[in-house]
C-alpha cells in the first residue's frame, strides 16, 4: 500500500479556515496531535501523512 502525502499548505489552509470562522485552530490541531507553530515552521510544500492529515480534517469537523 503507498502512503498518501499531503502539502503542509493545506493543513495550513485548513487551519486558517478554522480561525475565520472564530474556532481555535491550535486546539484542534493539537487534539489532532500536531503543533500549530511547529506547522507554521515547515515550508509550504513540505509532504506530510495524509492519516495526520484526516485526523486534523476530522477533528475540525467535529469542532464544527
Amino acid at each position: 500500500m503507498r502512503d498518501v502525502s499531503v502539502p503542509a499548505r493545506k493543513f495550513l489552509r485548513l487551519l486558517d479556515y478554522l480561525k475565520h470562522i472564530g474556532l481555535s485552530a491550535e486546539m484542534v490541531a493539537t487534539r489532532a496531535g500536531l503543533s500549530l507553530q511547529a506547522l507554521s515552521r515547515l515550508a509550504p510544500d513540505e509532504p506530510l501523512s495524509g492519516r495526520q492529515y484526516s485526523a486534523l480534517y476530522k477533528e475540525a469537523v467535529e469542532q464544527m
